[in-house]
């Protein structure tokens, strides 16, 4: 079966005069998070130079050091028509609204930090884990109470209660989404049962969910967690899923942050890791396939860019 990645493949342009990509993978049958901004650390990935972050959204993802997020390779990855020049990107950390200009909501954190690199792993087309390296650094607030998740067993634990948050769409079909950050509780299912709906789930992925609830469209690269104490426990990244979001024996697959442990580390290390980052795609495309889903560009693009 093909995997369907759960983030914003439709418009791919790189400027704000072709429009912004809505979230790919959005939350179904969560609520909008009750105290805003408590999480420093969830983060959004945007076009740079789009004027609005709602419209702009592509991906999300956790800051996990002064000058690093993590998030899921496709978020970024030109073999999935998406932008991977880092400079087209950028991350807004702590947000809340994206309807809402950055500097309302949560400054100073909440402002644009452009992407200067992008650490795929050596296998993305396995591994949907990347490290971005951002411009700005931010200060330990933002990402001290979030945690590398290191037992390769937690995450694989069926019944285990985690949480996910994100942007993504709210509808089955990835039709409706929401500004405001959405959170949801599931739970870790069978990895046997789950490779047996799928059969491609790989042993550094799981799947986890809850009856006619889970991650959609949009929510990719975001983070999947436990709290501990004051604390949290970044577990998973949101990475792909069926052709419809929360449906029985279609569950969400996380890539497990405790299997690319090591990885992780050696980027955020400077340790020479991943591959080269090649060139992004330049203009929109009129039709956007992966595993069979296709998306159209807005009437105000074509195959050659804005019209």
């Amino acid at each position: 079966m093909a995997k369907i990645y759960f983030l914003c493949t439709w418009l791919l342009s790189l400027s704000a005069d072709c429009g912004g990509m809505h979230p790919q993978i959005e939350i179904v049958g969560g609520a909008e998070l009750k105290q805003p901004f408590s999480l420093p650390w969830m983060a959004a990935i945007v076009y740079a130079n789009s004027v609005s972050s709602n419209d702009g959204q592509v991906c999300g993802a956790t800051i996990i050091g002064p000058r690093h997020a993590l998030t899921a390779a496709h978020c970024a990855d030109p073999k999935k028509n998406l932008p991977s020049m880092p400079d087209a990107l950028a991350v807004e950390a702590g947000r809340h609204d994206l309807s809402k200009p950055a500097h309302e909501e949560n400054p100073p954190h909440s402002a644009r930090n452009r992407v200067l690199e992008i650490h795929h792993h050596p296998s993305s087309d396995a591994h949907d884990v990347a490290v971005l390296v951002l411009e700005r650094e931010y200060p330990p607030e933002v990402y001290a109470s979030i945690a590398l998740n290191q037992n390769t067993k937690l995450g694989f634990q069926t019944g285990l209660k985690i949480t996910a948050v994100g942007w993504g769409a709210t509808d089955k079909l990835g039709e409706h989404y929401p500004s405001i950050l959405q959170t949801l509780d599931l739970e870790v299912l069978s990895h046997e049962k789950c490779n047996h709906w799928y059969g491609a789930v790989l042993e550094h992925e799981f799947c986890a969910g809850r009856a006619g609830k889970d991650t959609c469209f949009g929510d990719s690269g975001g983070p999947t967690f436990q709290r501990v104490g004051g604390s949290y426990l970044l577990l998973g990244i949101e990475s792909w899923g069926g052709d419809k979001c929360a449906e029985s024996e279609r569950p969400g697959v996380r890539a497990s942050v405790a299997h690319h442990y090591d990885f992780i580390q050696s980027v955020l290390k400077n340790v020479p890791a991943g591959t080269p980052t090649p060139p992004a795609p330049s203009r929109c495309h009129a039709t956007v396939s992966q595993g069979g889903w296709k998306k159209k560009c807005p009437k105000r693009c074509n195959s050659n860019g804005p019209v």
